[in-house]
């Protein structure tokens, strides 16, 4: 019996290492994809976020159909040449329960950030988060009215936090949700 089991995590951590696969549970899977396109695009600004350098700041959106994660794209004040970090999931509590975790160097203007693993993410509300180097000075670009009705501007409390417990319901992130191109 203890054979069966080990042989069973042995392959289960093969298939996560070939598949580049984060963090596998019942909802997510690696599908793979080499493009993607706008599942959801709300691109208008007109002021910066809070500074990402020791706080997380995100967005909550609505999928209405379920996707394979692309990218997400968000939009910087500066760029900066360290290594930031953006997390997904479906709470916004990303401190120990996401689906992808996504290392990046954001650039000045709109940042593409990649899935390493295409997530299938189902219907429902979902949550990212970006955090910065804690060092570097870095804002996030949003738009101070309401333009995006499925979901809001978050953020977590001073201290690098994933628990984005603050909402600001008039206010919205730039982003975009891209999907895996079919």
């Amino acid at each position: 019996m203890n054979k069966i089991i080990c042989m069973i995590f042995v392959c289960c951590l093969i298939y996560t290492q070939a598949f580049g696969v984060t963090l596998l549970g019942s909802e997510v899977e690696a599908s793979g994809c080499s493009s993607g396109t706008a599942e959801i695009s709300q691109t208008s600004n007109d002021a910066n976020s809070g500074n990402i350098n020791t706080r997380v700041i995100g967005q909550s959106f609505t999928l209405n159909t379920a996707i394979s994660l692309y990218s997400i794209t968000v939009s910087f004040l500066s760029g900066a040449e360290s290594t930031h970090t953006l997390r997904i999931g479906t709470s916004p509590d990303l401190s120990k329960t996401y689906t992808e975790e996504i290392s990046f160097t954001p650039d000045t203007g709109v940042t593409e950030i990649l899935s390493a693993s295409n997530p299938n993410l189902s219907t429902g509300t979902w949550y990212f988060g970006v955090l910065g180097d804690g060092v570097t000075s870095i804002f996030l670009r949003r738009n101070n009215s309401d333009v995006y009705t499925g979901g809001n501007y978050i953020y977590g409390a001073a201290g690098g936090s994933w628990n984005m417990s603050n909402l600001e319901p008039d206010i919205d992130l730039y982003f975009t949700i891209n999907k895996c191109a079919e």
